[in-house]
């Protein structure tokens, strides 16, 4: 099936966001500044909410949501889709996710995944993780447009099941999955082209 036009657009908008996003990663590794996840994130949303009229941008509450930003996205044959995003930075020191199985609330609290999950399903949204990489290899710089760097997402299904197997595992410290382990099952940011 054909890309429409805004697809194709969206799409180019989305790479070029990833591929900024890497370099900022870059840029900060590489002057010792720190990088958030919030910092990531206000990028990404102000960019596309600057250049793509057909998205409606909100920031709803986390702790009850799950979320750090919902899109509703409509497409060119006027259909909406709602879709709900848990950010998480890579740490290029660990090549890891600090926090990913993070508990909702604290240690007694569910998990941000279940409360993401739980929230998509009343909303009849969509749910994904989108992940913000910027690798090193051998302890080495990698270059900001190595393939493994940017933005990518996960569907928060999947990502549940990895989360619960590495939580369930004897062998591993409970905070964080790796890219190597997640990227199986991770999409370029561009994969939100189909709502469009």
């Amino acid at each position: 099936m054909a890309m429409s036009n805004r697809q194709v657009e969206f799409g180019t908008l989305l790479n070029r966001v990833s591929a900024e996003v890497a370099t900022i990663m870059w840029e900060a590794y590489v002057h010792h500044t720190p990088m958030t996840e919030t910092t990531v994130t206000q990028y990404i949303l102000r960019e596309v909410q600057k250049e793509a009229t057909y998205i409606q941008v909100s920031t709803p509450n986390e702790a009850q949501t799950g979320a750090d930003w919902q899109w509703i996205i409509l497409n060119s044959a006027g259909q909406r889709t709602t879709v709900l995003c848990q950010a998480k930075i890579l740490d290029p020191q660990t090549g890891t996710y600090p926090h990913l199985a993070h508990k909702v609330g604290g240690l007694g609290g569910p998990q941000q995944v279940d409360t993401l999950l739980a929230y998509a399903h009343l909303q009849n949204a969509e749910a994904f993780y989108v992940l913000y990489n910027y690798t090193l290899y051998d302890e080495r710089v990698t270059e900001a447009n190595n393939k493994n760097n940017g933005c990518f997402v996960v569907g928060a299904a999947d990502m549940k099941g990895q989360i619960d197997t590495y939580v369930a595992s004897p062998y591993v410290d409970t905070t964080s999955l790796s890219w190597a382990e997640i990227k199986q099952y991770a999409s370029p940011l561009r994969e939100f082209i189909r709502f469009a």
